[in-house]
């Protein structure tokens, strides 16, 4: 009787988990209790699902703590309880309603961007909150995906690092550093299409997967190289453009696809 307990028991576990499943973030376990047999038996089954059901409401809450955070890379300047400017274009990273986290000083406080403009060589940033003072000394902002999803966790995203170009890819393997990580190159919306300049040399370590997402190019420039030491794989869509070189490490690429180039897999 007890194995038959058992296997009942996992039964509906299993049942709930997959309740859980079909209403995915919106998990009410209190509609999936049942009634049978003994009462410790009910309760213990009952308390099971009600564990199923909390575990499955932590996901969004779970995802966003695995989001990145990036520090802006800049000094920046307190002008008013809900102005800052920074200097360079940093419109991409505090675009309107990107979640802040600003360094005071004395304390580190949560806000929202709620406008971003770029003017003079300047990018000057209203924030929703007006908790802002004079002790200002950095912000950090939430990247546009979490890390987890889609490319995966720890990946991070070039275009959170500022416009497309060199230097944005240059601030994004700073941050990354020695850890491994995915770098992820993309357009700025699925479908897009943007150009990614490289108009000097640079070194992708071995520590960083690169991908390419379709839509964006790597344009190395005249007498320029890209270096790849990190793993390659990307699907066989243009990531390359321009009359500087590509040159992978050893073993990085499994396959070199013309199409990498923008020609056919016939091109002779």
């Amino acid at each position: 009787m007890t194995r038959l307990l058992k296997t009942i028991t996992i039964c509906i576990l299993t049942v709930g988990l997959a309740l859980g499943s079909m209403t995915a973030m919106g998990f009410d376990s209190s509609t999936h209790h049942l009634i049978f047999g003994e009462k410790s038996w009910h309760t213990k089954v009952n308390n099971a699902l009600d564990a199923i059901g909390a575990a499955i409401n932590s996901i969004p809450s779970l995802l966003d703590s695995e989001s990145s955070w990036i520090q802006i890379q800049a000094p920046l300047t307190y002008i008013d309880s809900t102005h800052f400017t920074a200097p360079g274009n940093f419109t991409s990273q505090f675009s309107t309603g990107r979640r802040l986290w600003l360094d005071l000083g004395t304390a580190i406080v949560p806000n929202s961007v709620g406008a971003s403009s770029y003017v003079g060589g300047v990018t000057t940033v209203t924030v929703n909150t007006a908790n802002l003072t004079s002790g200002l000394l950095g912000a950090a902002v939430n990247t546009t995906r979490p890390g987890v999803w889609p490319f995966g966790s720890g990946a991070r995203l070039a275009r959170d690092h500022g416009v497309p170009g060199r230097a944005a890819l240059v601030a994004a393997l700073a941050l990354i550093d020695t850890s491994p990580r995915k770098l992820v190159v993309g357009p700025d919306t699925p479908g897009g299409t943007v150009t990614w300049s490289l108009d000097d040399n640079l070194t992708i370590p071995a520590n960083v997967s690169l991908e390419v997402v379709r839509g964006a190019v790597l344009a190395v420039s005249t007498g320029k190289t890209l270096t790849i030491n990190g793993p390659f794989k990307n699907e066989a869509h243009q990531v390359f453009s321009g009359p500087g070189k590509v040159i992978f490490g050893k073993g990085k690429v499994e396959a070199v696809h013309p199409e990498w180039w923008g020609l056919s897999d016939t091109a002779v």
